[in-house]
């Protein structure tokens, strides 16, 4: 999508920050743009991890998560991948507002569960 936007292929597009922040050469077309709060284009992505039911009484998983959620992790995505961080005290990455200044729109994130209802709903945001 940013290539394409970059291009000239398409007017707009809706990706990660990170992939605008990380790109290798600077965007000269493409501008990174952040929606106003409770707007469909503020909205916030989270990413997880987890442990498999089957691997619950593992060391080894239990302490890969635990380093994903330590300090000297969160400060690398936030430094060198631009990700917000979630660990209280590690600052956020530079460039993009504060993670507390993106007041993403209310919604149940079971809505967007299936293509149609994720479709429809960017189509009722005036996103498709």
């Amino acid at each position: 999508m940013l290539e394409a936007v970059e291009a000239g292929t398409v007017d707009a597009g809706l990706i990660n920050h990170y992939y605008w922040t990380s790109a290798e050469t600077p965007m000269q077309r493409a501008k990174l743009r952040f929606g106003d709060p409770g707007t469909a284009s503020a909205l916030v992505n989270v990413t997880g991890a987890g442990i498999l039911t089957g691997a619950a009484q593992s060391a080894e998983a239990q302490e890969l998560v635990r380093f994903l959620v330590s300090e000297p992790a969160q400060r690398y995505f936030a430094e060198e991948t631009t990700e917000y961080p979630l660990v209280a005290g590690v600052p956020g990455p530079q460039g993009v507002p504060a993670l507390a200044e993106l007041a993403g729109p209310e919604l149940d994130l079971s809505d967007l569960a299936s293509l149609d209802e994720t479709t429809r709903m960017m189509t009722e945001a005036g996103l498709l």
